[in-house]
């Protein structure tokens, strides 16, 4: 079913900066991921949003773990219809104890650079 949502994603522009919240209002598919939901963005709204990059999609390599409305889980196994809020928006960021490099994308420990 479509629905109108709110995606708050976290943005940063490179290690070490200050990072922010951007807002993408969007109509969904309430069957798509979340980890869909930030593809779409990337492809359809913003291309400069920078997501890690994974093929397995059924969360056994963990690099879709984010922040999701405070919880840390894994994007491409969480359905929108879960992830909404009673006021239509998803919080996306990355996930605690990882060092971000750009956005979305984070590395592993405190010794990864770019």
């Amino acid at each position: 079913m479509k629905k109108k949502a709110l995606i708050e994603v976290y943005r940063q522009d490179s290690k070490g900066d200050e990072g922010y919240f951007k807002e993408y209002p969007l109509v969904i598919d309430d069957s798509m991921s979340v980890y869909d939901v930030l593809w779409k963005i990337r492809s359809e709204v913003d291309t400069s949003l920078a997501l890690p990059y994974f093929r397995c999609r059924k969360g056994i390599c963990a690099s879709c773990l984010m922040r999701i409305n405070g919880v840390q889980r894994l994007a491409c196994r969480i359905p929108v219809r879960d992830a909404l809020s009673e006021d239509g928006t998803i919080r996306i960021a990355p996930p605690k104890g990882r060092p971000v490099l750009k956005d979305l994308v984070t590395g592993w420990g405190e010794h990864d650079g770019v």
